[in-house]
Formats: structure tokens, sequence, C-alpha cells
């Protein structure tokens, strides 16, 4: 019976590396997913450093501008006084001394209006105070022009510069508050602190010498403030002094403390210390305009620590950001590295599995045709397994045909014949072999029988006529071969 064709195409499909490939590439994209958030976080991080830094170089235009403000009021105010009949009767000062003192005020007025235009012009549009910024220098443009009129009053002049300091020292201390919220290290955030700190500490101490001047008439004239405005201001002035031990920075502690224990500083504290002062402080020229030049210098090295603290927060503020940018950049190279790294074990892993399945599969191919081949065990462990498993089927399969072509060859006492095959399949087929063998040994034993009943007698198992017949014919053509 023909047996029907057989299809030995292999089925088509989609490759196994593939299935691993894609199988892997759940958690890559996971990976990928959580590098992005990661990233995206780090990304805000740089952005709020940017945005710290960003305030705290407002925190310094905004306390340059303020500086800038106090140093303007002594000279206005000398100005005004000068210009006041009433203030220059109680001086006692000769006409043409007032003159000269007038003339270098004027200058010292002009040139502390120019640093005060740059400094506010300095602060930047769209920055934490710009708007700030914008309102002191309408105030102070309406100010110095009644000023000039002669047409605002010492106290009032006074108060107007001080309600424009006190503008900026608040916005000064939203942009440091700005700064310490976008969640800067806390190094960086005591430093914006300290600035604070030092900037309150220069404010109340530029008002000293103006409350000061203010006492010397009162109650004379309402022109400043009284003495009791001048002890309140002296209060806030020790105040801000005990702060400054509280100074985060080692370096600016030790200039503080430097700057305090000098002549400069020690000097004035003296000099407009309430306590120490007389009820009646006297009015001589030459003492106040001593007063005032020390007064200047004073708070020009205060403004100096305070550009120093700044200086310190913003190197700060910058090395946040570089951290910052560098945490990103790094946390994109490990993501990357990963992804790739992952992407390409991935592809290897695909690939290995696929090319040691693809031998396998070959190799399966090759037997199911008949040919006995060699199976190799390599691959991962499962592979192995089935590789191992398909040699043990493949041996077997070798007993089988060494067994069939000893049953073919007729050598059916071979000790292989004996050999049991394993597993149920194994018995099946060793009995069918055993079967045959007992199948072939009972038609030789039969074909022996029956060849020995035709040329023996049944009765006495002699050999018979026809038998006799053979065994003498076959006696006479040895005789003639041999010639006996």
């Amino acid at each position: 019976m023909a047996q029907p064709p057989t299809d030995r195409t292999p089925p088509r499909g989609t490759a196994l590396w593939c299935y691993l490939t894609a199988l892997v590439a759940v958690p890559l994209v996971g990976v990928g997913v959580l590098t992005a958030l990661i990233a995206v976080h780090t990304s805000g991080d740089v952005d709020s450093a940017r945005r710290a830094e960003a305030a705290v170089r407002a925190v310094a235009r905004l306390d340059a501008a303020r500086t800038a403000v106090e140093r303007e009021i002594l000279p206005t105010l000398a100005v005004a006084v000068i210009d006041d009949p009433a203030a220059a009767t109680q001086l006692g000062v000769a006409p043409w001394m007032l003159a000269s003192a007038r003339s270098v005020a004027a200058d010292g007025t002009a040139q502390a209006r120019t640093a005060t235009d740059a400094a506010l012009a300095a602060v930047a549009a769209g920055s934490p105070g710009a708007a700030v910024a914008e309102h002191v220098t309408a105030d102070l443009a309406g100010l110095r022009a009644g000023v000039d009129r002669g047409q605002v009053r010492l106290e009032q002049l006074y108060l107007g510069y001080l309600d424009a300091s006190n503008d900026l020292m608040t916005a000064e201390c939203d942009a440091a508050a700005a700064a310490v919220s976008e969640g800067v290290p806390a190094r960086t955030a005591r430093a914006v602190q300290d600035v604070e700190t030092i900037a309150t500490l220069t404010q109340t101490a530029s008002r000293q010498t103006p409350l000061y001047l203010g006492s010397l008439f009162a109650p004379d004239t309402a022109l400043i403030g009284s003495r009791l405005a001048w002890e309140t201001g002296w209060l806030s002035y020790t105040d801000a002094q005990r702060r400054m031990e509280e100074l985060s920075q080692e370096p600016l502690r030790a200039a503080w403390a430097q700057l305090r224990e000098s002549e400069l500083v020690t000097g004035l504290d003296a000099l407009l210390t309430p306590a120490s002062t007389p009820a009646a402080p006297t009015r001589d020229v030459g003492r106040l305009t001593d007063l005032l030049l020390r007064s200047a210098d004073r708070d020009a090295a205060l403004a100096g620590l305070v550009g120093t603290a700044i200086d310190d927060v913003l190197a700060m503020a910058a090395a946040d950001r570089e951290d910052a940018a560098a945490v990103l950049r790094r946390t994109l190279e490990l993501g990357a590295g990963l992804l790739l790294v992952a992407a390409l074990g991935a592809v290897w892993l695909g690939r290995t599995v696929s090319r040691s399945l693809g031998v396998l599969a070959g190799q399966a191919t090759r037997i199911s045709e008949g040919e006995l081949v060699e199976v190799e065990v390599r691959g991962p462990r499962e592979v192995r397994t089935v590789s191992a498993a398909l040699g043990a089927a493949v041996a077997g399969l070798r007993r089988i045909q060494d067994q069939a072509r000893a049953v073919a060859r007729g050598d059916l006492d071979d000790a292989l014949l004996d050999r049991p095959l394993p597993g149920p399949l194994g018995e099946v087929v060793h009995a069918s072999i055993r079967q045959i063998v007992t199948s072939v040994r009972q038609r030789e034993e039969l074909q022996f029988a029956l060849a020995h009943r035709a040329t023996h007698d049944p009765l006495t198992e002699l050999p018979n006529r026809a038998q006799a017949l053979t065994l003498v014919t076959s006696a006479l053509h040895r005789a003639r071969r041999s010639g006996r």
C-alpha cells in the first residue's frame, strides 16, 4: 500500500528571539519610563537651582539699591539742613562756612543720586523685586523734585527715604525667601539667612547717624525725630549686632569680629550710644563732619561685608545648579546605558536561545527523516535538557537499529538482542523483537523437523531410501573428485 506524501516543510511563524526580545522589552519600557521620570524630577531640580540662583542675584541687586538709597540720605539731609534757616541758626555756623558745606553736600547728593539710579536700574525686569524697584524709583523722583524746590520738610524727607529703604529691604527678604523656597541645600539656605542678618545690621547702622542728628534739634524743632526715636533705633542696632553672632559661616563671623573691634566701629558706637551721650549734646560742626565721614566709612565696611556674604551665596547657588545639572547628566547617561545594555542583552539572549533551538530543531528534523545524527547538548539549561532527551531517543533508535540488523542477518544469538530498551515504548519494541526472534527460531526448528522427517524413517529415525540415495551419490561424487 502506497504511503501518502509527507510535507516536511517546517511551519512558518515568528522567530523565537522576537518573542524573547518582546518579553524583555516590557521591563525595558519600565526602566525607560522610570529613567524619564527621574530625569524630569532632576531637571526640575536644575530649574529650581537656576531660579534660586536668580533669586540670590536679585537679593544682591536689591541690597545694592537699598544701600545706595541709604547712602543718599545723609548728603540730602545735609543740604536740606543747611537750606533750613532754623537749623542753620541752631548750628551757629558762619554763612560762608554754610555755603562751602552746602557745595560739598550738593556734590555728594548728585553722586549719591547717580549711584542710586544705577543700582535701581540694575534690578532686572521680571526678577523678584523689580516692581518694588520701579515703585521706589518713582517715589524717589517725586521726593527729589520736592527737595530741589525746597517743598519737603526734613522729617518728611527722612521718612520718605526710610520708606524707600524699607520697601527694598522687604523685597530683598522676599527674594531671599524665594531662593530658600526652591529647596536649596541647608548650607545655601543658612548662607542666605546670613545675608539677611548682615543686611539688617547694615540698614539699622545706616540710620543711627540721621537719628542722632535729628535728636540734636529736638525738642527745639521737629526735624527728623526725637531722642526717643534715636534710642529706639539704637536698640534695633544692638539687637542686629547680637544676631551677627549667629552667622553660619566662620569667615563671615571672623570678618565681623574684626570689624566690630576696629576703632571705626567702636568709636562710632561710643559716640552714638544714648547712655553715654549727654542730654544736650554739642552741635559742633567739626564734630558733626567727622561723624558723617566715619559713619559713611562704617556703612561702606558693612556693605562690603554684605557683598562678601552675597558672593558666597552666589557661589553656593551656582555650585548647587552645577550639582543638579551633573546629577541630571549622570541620570540620563546611566538610564541610557542601562537601556542600551538591556537591549543588547535581550537581543543577545534571544539570538543565543534561538540559535540553540534552531540547531536542535535541525537535528530533530534530520532524525525525523531517518538520520540518526549526534545530538549536540549546548545552550540554556532547558535546551540542554531537551537535547539530552533527544540524544537518549537517538541512542534508543540506534539500539533498535542494531537489533534489527542482527535479526536481519540471522544472528539470533547476539547478546544485543537480550538488552532491554528503556521506557514503556522500549519494552514494547523489545517484546516485539523477542517475538520476532522466537518466531524465526520456531520457523527454523519447524523447517529442520520437516527436513528430518523427509529423510528419515519416522519409526526407526534411520535415513530412508531417498536419504540413502543422496548420501551414496554424495559419496560417489567425493570419490571421483578425490580419485579414490
